[in-house]
């Protein structure tokens, strides 16, 4: 990263917090739709679902998509975004609303897995985003970060 200028460790805290909630905003519409697309299956690693589960699922929904059976949860997932950043800049939370059934037999990690792709992606994006606020920021201080 390259920065112009100096700022104060208040500041660098308050622009680390902005782009780690723009990173969480972005995941949440970008990178979360993608689980329930027979692409994320393979993308995400999903376990293997049984051959019976498959037969049901299309027999009575219709569809092969992974991580859905009738659509609500997605629907409910993807409408809501709850996103929130920590004034110290060191971390994002992304709240998903899930039933209680989600969290049993490894559902939630699945549908919060993160591939190789999105790490990346995810650190340039936040990389320019905080690069740019740094550098857009205007202060008089003196103090230096270290």
């Amino acid at each position: 990263m390259e920065y112009r200028g100096v700022i104060t460790a208040r500041e660098y805290r308050g622009h680390a917090s902005d782009a780690f909630q723009e990173l969480g905003e972005h995941w949440h519409e970008a990178m979360l739709p993608k689980h329930f697309t027979p692409a994320g299956t393979r993308e995400y690693d999903f376990r293997p679902r049984t051959r019976l589960y498959m037969i049901r699922k299309a027999k009575y929904q219709g569809h092969q998509n992974p991580l859905e059976w009738s659509g609500g949860t997605k629907r409910t997932v993807l409408a809501i975004r709850d996103v929130r950043a920590l004034k110290s800049g060191t971390k994002v939370t992304v709240r998903l609303p899930v039933p209680p059934y989600i969290h049993r037999g490894g559902l939630a990690e699945e549908m919060t897995a993160v591939s190789g792709g999105d790490k990346g992606q995810m650190v340039d994006r936040t990389d320019r985003a905080l690069t740019q606020k740094i550098n857009s920021s205007t202060t008089s201080s003196k103090r230096r970060l270290r």
